[in-house]
């Protein structure tokens, strides 16, 4: 509105894609054993195999403030602005996914395990869709003078989801509603410190309730910023785990909750631009998907007791006028390392060039390198588009992936030119897996260009 009290927003995604499936390569060893054929005609699982995936989303927001208009000075001159003080909101939205697997031909090995079948089966298909409709109304508070302290921020919304799932037509009861509240308080004590507490509840159809809770302090003092926080959650089992039945995954159910705690310390030093984050977080009943062998199903599970992770992260970059060198490194323990595929380390940085060229280019140009240690690779099921856990130990070797770049914004036009894996042949480095028998893709250039039309 032209008093700057009424506004809305509204976006709609329309999204179609369709690929094919290959089920991995059949050779496991194919970058750590010396191989008598190019890896370009190596034997692959599935050959008539693809996914169609169709995803539509739209979303309409709607705000209303209540506030007072105020004299400000720019430039000896004086205008009035609009000076929110509470702001009520409606957000509206919805979704749809559908997923389709099909496959012209029936390879036994492939699907030993997946299918119950005869062996005259010679078409497979599976379907998967997920309807979403979201209605949120919250009252909120706006502050538009941020030095003020001693003061409260709050939010408080209730929402409401319906959901409809619907896969291989089998299974009748697929109709989910929750609804429930969220809010936020904190407090400012100062220009430095302020207190923080976060709670959502939803309660569905069968009772059943979900939380998320979270509080926290927050310190800041010139350019250091320091916080501690701590969550906890206790959530449902997903759709996939609790209720899906599936010609492809003759699935057993799970309708354990899983909650998680975590505790979490930051540090930010923009003066010497760096940063530590450090994270413990405690999962009961840790769930996974898994795999036995071939000749099992693809089934959820979960872990009894808790699972804790140990996360350090640290991050410092350099700058030396147009040059600069970001570092990014991770640290993370687990005391399951088998159900959760993490490197133990994990690294990425950028040395670049940045600079203006005739007066009207920005120019952004150099390397990435990212490195991560062994550790338990992750099988991929095309059919559930879902990755899982197996029995067999598949640490896979790696070694510093190099990418060279170079991104150039005019105006309001972006372009980004990008070879990924530059060093692939480079001293013996023949190439990685990143799911077991799905090897990355050979040394590839990529090109993306953003328009922005706006007046």
């Amino acid at each position: 509105s032209r008093d700057n009290h009424y506004h809305v927003f509204a976006n709609f995604i329309i999204n179609r894609q369709r690929w094919e499936e290959n089920g991995g390569v059949v050779n496991r060893n194919l970058f750590t054993k010396e191989q008598e054929q190019d890896h370009l005609v190596e034997e692959i699982n599935l050959l008539n195999a693809q996914n169609k995936v169709k995803f539509f989303e739209f979303n309409l927001t709607q705000t209303y403030d209540f506030g007072r208009k105020d004299s400000v000075k720019v430039q000896d001159k004086k205008y009035l602005q609009f000076l929110p003080h509470t702001r009520i909101s409606y957000q509206l939205s919805g979704s749809r996914n559908q997923s389709i697997y099909s496959d012209k031909t029936f390879f036994q090995k492939s699907y030993t395990g997946l299918y119950e079948f005869g062996s005259d089966t010679t078409t497979i298909v599976d379907s998967f869709q997920v309807d979403l409709f979201n209605h949120q109304l919250t009252i909120s508070s706006v502050n538009s003078n941020d030095s003020v302290f001693k003061r409260i921020d709050y939010a408080i919304g209730l929402h409401q989801q319906i959901a409809h799932y619907s896969n291989a037509d089998i299974y009748q009861d697929r109709n989910l509603q929750n609804s429930g509240y969220t809010a936020f308080l904190q407090y400012r004590l100062s220009h430095s410190i302020a207190v923080f507490a976060r709670t959502k509840l939803a309660l569905d159809d069968r009772n059943r309730t979900e939380a998320m809770n979270s509080t926290g302090l927050v310190f800041k003092k010139q350019q250091h910023r320091l916080s501690v926080d701590y969550a906890f959650s206790n959530n449902h089992p997903d759709y996939f785990f609790a209720k899906m039945y599936s010609p492809a995954m003759l699935l057993k159910h799970i309708n354990i909750n899983q909650s998680t705690s975590s505790y979490r310390f930051q540090y930010h030093a923009e003066k010497w631009n760096l940063g530590l984050i450090t994270t413990h977080y405690e999962i009961k009943n840790y769930q996974y998907w898994y795999r036995l062998n071939e000749l099992s199903v693809i089934e959820p599970q979960y872990l009894t007791g808790i699972t804790t992770i140990e996360q350090v992260q640290f991050y410092k970059n350099f700058r030396l006028k147009h040059f600069g060198l970001d570092n990014y490194v991770v640290y993370q323990k687990s005391n399951a390392p088998v159900q959760l595929h993490l490197p133990e380390w994990y690294t990425n940085q950028s040395i670049y060039y940045t600079g203006q060229w005739f007066k009207v280019l920005n120019i952004k140009l150099g390397f990435d390198v990212r490195y991560s240690s062994t550790f338990n690779l992750p099988a991929y099921s095309g059919i559930s588009r879902t990755f899982y856990t197996t029995a067999e130990l598949n640490n896979a070797a790696t070694y510093p992936i190099v990418d060279v770049f170079i991104a150039a914004r005019l105006k309001r036009a972006r372009i980004l030119v990008k070879m990924d894996h530059l060093n692939q042949g480079l001293m013996g480095n023949r190439g990685y897996f990143t799911a077991l028998g799905y090897p990355m893709p050979d040394r590839v250039i990529k090109f993306g260009i953003s328009w922005k039309f706006f007046d």
